[in-house]
């Protein structure tokens, strides 16, 4: 999970500003980038273990298809908050209910 929440850092800080008063006040375009961001945290961290170009498009596809139907827009809209915040723990914590479904993906 920290390097999830590292490489979401990472690849996500452009996304920053401007920061929202509240999680409502988040945007559809930046939830959508979001969630780019995740999957692409996602694979990065599937090549860093050596996985083949397979195994991590199936596991990263089944993971955000997981997310996106499960997760509400205004858990989404919480989770980026949070990660605009530079809150990681609270930010795993909004997504933490979907991530044992996770277990199906592998």
């Amino acid at each position: 999970m920290k390097a999830l929440a590292l490489s979401l850092a990472l690849l996500l800080s452009p996304l920053l500003a401007p920061a929202q008063e509240s999680a409502a006040q988040v945007t559809d375009s930046q939830l959508a980038d979001y969630q780019l961001g995740l999957e692409a945290g996602c694979r990065s961290s599937g090549r860093r273990r050596g996985d083949s170009p397979t195994k991590i498009e199936a596991y990263c596809g089944c993971v955000m298809k997981t997310l996106r139907d499960n997760v509400t827009r205004g858990e989404w809209q919480q989770a980026f908050y949070f990660f605009s915040k530079d809150m990681p723990r609270e930010e795993m914590q909004v997504l933490s209910a979907v991530t044992p479904k996770f277990q199906a993906c592998r």
